[in-house]
């Protein structure tokens, strides 16, 4: 059996921590995203252009342990790490 991810409580204690950081940067934030969809630590977001910059900033300074990258389309293409 597969265990990419290790033992069953890290799973849960990711799931726990991560839903507790979802949950205060979308309730903080003065900008919505259009789409917000997370799978353990991956997110796919979907804002207008020029609130990018700002809400990035936004998510990463509400904890210090969790920084945000951001992954840009190529030839209109999403860029997806399979």
């Amino acid at each position: 059996m597969a265990r990419g991810w290790g033992h069953r409580y890290h799973q849960l204690w990711l799931t726990w921590t991560l839903e507790s950081f979802e949950e205060k940067a979308l309730s903080t934030t003065t900008i919505a995203p259009d789409i917000w969809l997370r799978y353990m630590d991956d997110t796919f977001t979907v804002l207008q252009k020029y609130e990018v910059s700002e809400f990035t900033k936004h998510i990463n300074n509400i904890d210090t342990n969790i920084k945000f990258t951001m992954e840009e389309p190529e030839n209109n293409a999403i860029a997806l790490g399979w």
